[in-house]
């Protein structure tokens, strides 16, 4: 007999033999930058039917279990799972508690459910709601925007890409800087590299706001995910717009 269902808005800490059912939004390595990036697991974003995020964790010494089982969009039944109280700093998610996958987890791709589950959610900020977040480390909330300016350093004894600043356009025409260093420059640099023209909209997961020389800044992180133009539904009603804007001329 199959284990009943239980929505991640119900989970208690404790050892879960109920089923979860999700889709994985977005999966990245964790690191720990103290100790020179050394790889402490995986972190995973959750989804279900009800719209409640949870962020669920593959420890390192079980990467060899899970790694290849985990596909962004796709849809998992989950069961056997520990589930812990959530940290209180760098939150992606108002959840108060988050699942750490273990040696008993079921984790099992299931194909799409009648019980639709959306495709994507981020948790925008509006500039003041930044600025009160900036320097304190309880979220890490994701940003979208009009791309104005887009400059990139480059490390010629590396040979690798530095930094990337990305000026954008939010909400009442404020313009706030993404900065985004090192292996996630890097990757923002090769894909910004194969486009035919720089992009117009952007959405930027997991960012940390910081406040430098009175300036807001919002830094990216190892989890930060960037998407372009119509990549994904939000942008693509932003980038719609800006297009609409342009016809008028």
């Amino acid at each position: 007999m199959a284990a009943p269902q239980i929505s991640l808005s119900e989970l208690r800490p404790g050892r879960c033999a109920r089923i979860v059912v999700t889709r994985l939004l977005r999966f990245w390595e964790a690191r720990n930058a103290k100790k020179d990036g050394e790889l402490m697991g995986v972190d995973i974003l959750l989804l279900d039917d009800q719209s409640s995020l949870i962020q669920a964790s593959v420890p390192v010494h079980r990467l060899n279990t899970f790694r290849e089982l985990l596909r962004e969009g796709a849809m998992y039944e989950l069961s056997g799972f520990d589930v812990s109280r959530s940290n209180n700093h760098f939150k992606l998610c108002d959840s108060v508690v988050a699942i750490w996958l273990n040696e008993f987890t079921k984790m099992v791709e299931v194909p799409a459910v009648a019980n639709h589950i959306p495709t994507e959610m981020f948790r925008f900020r509006s500039v003041e709601q930044l600025m009160s977040l900036a320097n304190t480390n309880v979220e890490l909330p994701d940003i979208i925007g009009e791309v104005s300016d887009i400059r990139t350093t480059y490390n010629d004894h590396t040979q690798t890409t530095q930094r990337v600043m990305v000026n954008i356009r939010v909400d009442n025409d404020a313009t706030v800087c993404v900065s985004v260093f090192y292996s996630v420059a890097e990757l923002l640099h090769k894909w910004l590299e194969h486009g035919v023209v720089q992009p117009k909209v952007m959405v930027a997961t997991n960012i940390n706001p910081k406040f430098v020389g009175g300036r807001l800044y919002l830094n990216a992180t190892s989890g930060t995910h960037f998407y372009f133009d119509n990549e994904v539904a939000a942008s693509q009603r932003l980038f719609e717009e800006y297009l609409s804007y342009l016809s008028l001329f």
